[in-house]
């Protein structure tokens, strides 16, 4: 019994609980301090100490894995052990995975800048602001659920801006920008486009529409919707489908 030599223990199955301490000198031993020491956690500090029934005080027994939960809830109550990655791992490994699921329902959003007028002909000015809320109506109507544009009077401050990609889509709350210009030569126009990632400035995609002169209006739409459809096919944003992969 408790106290005694180890010849005449008992030996007592081993439990849930994992092995059995059974006596204050075999819990002192388990935990490396000396008896007095082990009776003082007791009172104070909660060891988990159990007493036999219809034995006298000093007969008791512990098990091992409830005195090594009690350690360890000690050292972290006293600062020595960090619980993020030990006790906390499936909680945050949870949180993480709903973080990301409500990000990927989350609608893109989209600032196409003003195009910029690369002709060197002032006239043309009109002409690349028109087609540029061509392209937000056009790129806007691709699949709104998914893909939010800006609009027109929020990204027109931008015309002739000397703020970069991060300070723009900071400001304008987007996950990509477009920009681009045009130039136009003789009865064509040639307009190009660029989709960078405002988080990183990283550039995404990039492309380029040449068009013969038709009546203006007409070329303005013909430039926006082929434009839209390529951008809707990179970010992959149409109806029934998800969100591009690679900008996740």
């Amino acid at each position: 019994m408790p106290g005694g030599s180890a010849g005449t223990r008992l030996e007592l199955p081993i439990g849930e609980a994992g092995p059995r301490l059974d006596s204050w000198k075999e819990i002192a031993t388990y935990l490396k301090r000396d008896p007095r020491t082990v009776r003082r956690w007791e009172r104070e500090e909660g060891l988990p100490v159990h007493r036999h029934r219809h034995h006298k005080k000093s007969t008791v027994y512990a098990f091992a894995s409830e005195v090594d939960a009690w350690r360890v809830e000690r050292r972290v109550a006293k600062g020595a052990v960090r619980l993020p990655q030990a006790l906390t791992s499936e909680r945050s490994r949870g949180d993480a995975s709903e973080a990301l699921q409500q990000e990927s329902r989350r609608p893109l959003r989209l600032a196409i800048l003003p195009l910029r007028n690369l002709t060197g002909d002032s006239e043309q000015e009109r002409f690349a602001d028109g087609l540029t809320e061509e392209i937000i109506l056009e790129v806007g109507q691709c699949c709104p659920q998914r893909l939010r544009v800006i609009a027109l009077t929020s990204v027109m401050q931008y015309k002739q801006s000397t703020k970069n990609i991060g300070e723009i889509g900071r400001e304008l709350g987007a996950d990509y920008i477009l920009e681009g210009g045009i130039r136009r030569y003789g009865r064509r126009v040639r307009l190009t486009a660029r989709l960078i990632a405002a988080r990183d400035q990283a550039h995404v995609w990039a492309d380029s529409y040449e068009v013969q002169l038709p009546p203006i209006f007409s070329l303005q739409q013909a430039l926006a919707r082929e434009l839209a459809v390529s951008l809707s096919t990179e970010l992959q944003v149409k109806p029934g489908q998800g969100r591009h992969q690679a900008l996740a």
